[in-house]
C-alpha cells in the first residue's frame, strides 16, 4: 500500500512539474514513480511520447526513446512497450528505425505475448522496409528465431527462405536446409534436402572463402 501511495504521489508531483515547464524534471519523477510502484507505467506514455515528438532532434528523441524502453522492461510492462513501440513505427521516416522497431515488435510478440502470427508480420514488414535486399540481416536472424520453435507460423519458413535468397545470404539458407533436415519425417524427404544441400553448397558455396 505505501509503494502504491508512494507511486500515486510522484505522478502527481510529475504533473505539476510538467505544467511549470520542467519536462526533465517531470520525467524523473515519472521514472521514480514506476521503481515504487510498478503498476504506474500507464502515467509514463502521454508524457515521454510528448517529450519526443517536441525534441529538437532525432539524437535526443532516440535517447528519450531508449530511457522510455528501460523503463518499461525493466517494470516488465510488455503491453505499454508494445502499444509504444507501435506508436513509434507509425510515425518513424527513417529506414533504420522502421527496420529496427518491427524487428523489436516481432521479437516482442514471438517471446514475450505469444503472439507468433503477428510477430511474422512485423518481420515481413521490416523485410519491406528494406531498400536493398542485401540489408536484411537483421530481418533474417529474428526470422530463424521464429521458424526454429516448435510452433512454426505456417508460410514463415518460406518467407524466410525467399528473403535470404534474395539477400543472397547462402550460408543462411545452407543452415535453414540444415534445420529441414533435423525436422524431416521420411528417408526419402531427408534424401532429397540432402540433394538440395549438395546443389546449395556447388553453386554458391564452394566459391565462398
Amino acid at each position: 500500500k505505501n509503494t502504491t501511495q508512494r507511486g500515486q504521489l510522484l505522478v502527481e508531483a510529475s504533473k505539476l512539474t510538467w505544467v511549470s515547464g520542467d519536462q526533465d524534471g517531470a520525467l524523473i519523477h515519472l521514472e521514480a514513480a514506476v521503481e515504487a510502484d510498478k503498476s504506474q507505467t500507464k502515467a509514463l506514455l502521454p508524457y515521454f511520447q510528448t517529450s519526443i515528438e517536441q525534441s529538437p532532434d532525432h539524437v535526443q528523441a532516440q535517447a528519450l526513446s531508449a530511457r522510455l524502453e528501460t523503463i518499461l522492461l525493466r517494470a516488465k510492462d510488455m503491453t505499454a512497450l508494445d502499444r509504444f513501440w507501435r506508436s513509434q513505427l507509425e510515425q518513424a521516416t527513417e529506414e533504420g528505425d522502421k527496420i529496427r522497431l518491427s524487428c523489436a515488435l516481432g521479437d516482442l510478440h514471438r517471446d514475450e505475448l505469444q503472439r507468433p502470427e503477428s510477430a511474422l508480420a512485423f518481420y515481413l514488414g521490416a523485410a519491406d522496409a528494406v531498400s536493398s535486399p542485401k540489408s536484411r540481416r537483421q530481418v533474417v536472424e529474428s526470422l530463424f528465431g521464429l521458424v526454429e520453435q516448435d510452433n512454426q507460423v505456417k508460410g514463415s519458413e518460406a518467407h524466410l527462405e525467399r528473403i535470404i535468397r534474395e539477400a543472397g545470404y547462402w550460408n543462411d539458407l545452407e543452415r535453414l536446409f540444415r534445420l529441414r533436415i533435423s525436422r524431416s519425417q521420411t528417408p526419402a524427404e531427408e534424401a532429397q534436402l540432402y540433394v538440395e544441400l549438395a546443389q546449395l553448397q556447388i553453386e554458391h558455396l564452394d566459391n565462398v572463402e
